[in-house]
């Protein structure tokens, strides 16, 4: 549906469950990606208002939730994952939201 938007190259680095170093070994693939900001407010602290990014991401794997993205040098983390379907119910996209 979008296929000529998909235009920003991103990684996603998904934790393997092992250590190395004492750091955990992350596996990475790449995929491309249409990108947009959000901004959020929660009324019950304070007028607080939470912003981050909308990623979605045309990628080979599904990113689990403990699942970072890294674009243009910044890293992400991801808060939810939602699988995007066509009207053929293939998996289109996966829309991640990051904070």
């Amino acid at each position: 549906m979008f296929e000529d938007r998909y235009r920003e190259l991103v990684v996603l680095r998904v934790p393997s469950g092992s250590v190395a170093d004492g750091k955990p070994v992350c596996m990475e693939y790449s995929g491309k990606a249409i990108i947009t900001d959000y901004a959020e407010r929660d009324p019950g602290a304070a007028g607080k208002i939470k912003s981050g990014k909308v990623f979605l991401l045309k990628c080979e794997y599904e990113p689990p939730p403990d699942s970072q993205i890294v674009h243009n040098g910044q890293t992400y983390d991801l808060k939810s994952v939602k699988v995007c379907r066509d009207l053929d119910s293939r998996i289109e996209c996966y829309r991640c939201t990051c904070i």
